[in-house]
Parts: structure tokens; C-alpha cells; sequence
């Protein structure tokens, strides 16, 4: 059964192969990426002085100003 919808696919042009390609491959690499980076922050967990310098980070974006760290503030 199978064969008739691959044989489909590898007879069209290119450009109509391309965006079918990604229309599956794209969600799958993020499925794939979003995994990995919960396995990786399982197996190394942050530290308490990375939480903190994250929360800094996005306070600052969240607030637009820069801390004195990392250069002169607004």
C-alpha cells in the first residue's frame, strides 16, 4: 500500500518535494530537539549560580536595562 503514496512522492518535481520534506522533517527535528534538551537538563542540572544569573538575564530583558556586569546601565 505504501508504495503507491512513496512512488507519488519521488515522481513530483523538486519544488513540490521540498516543502512536503519540511513540512515533516521540520516538526520532527523540534520534537526531537525539545527531547534531547530535557534529557540534557535532566543528566546535567543547573547549578544555583546559573539560576541566578538567568533570572538577572531576564529580568533585564524583561525591564530593557543592562546590569553593571556587563556594562554601563541606562
Amino acid at each position: 500500500m505504501t508504495d503507491g503514496i512513496e512512488q507519488w512522492i519521488v515522481d513530483l518535481p523538486v519544488w513540490l518535494q521540498v516543502p512536503l520534506v519540511l513540512a515533516v522533517l521540520v516538526p520532527v527535528a523540534c520534537g526531537v530537539a525539545a527531547v534531547l534538551t530535557i534529557v540534557v537538563g535532566r543528566i546535567f542540572p543547573t547549578s544555583e549560580e546559573e539560576r541566578r544569573m538567568f533570572a538577572d538575564a531576564a529580568s533585564a530583558d524583561a525591564s530593557g536595562e543592562v546590569s553593571s556586569e556587563e556594562g554601563e546601565p541606562r
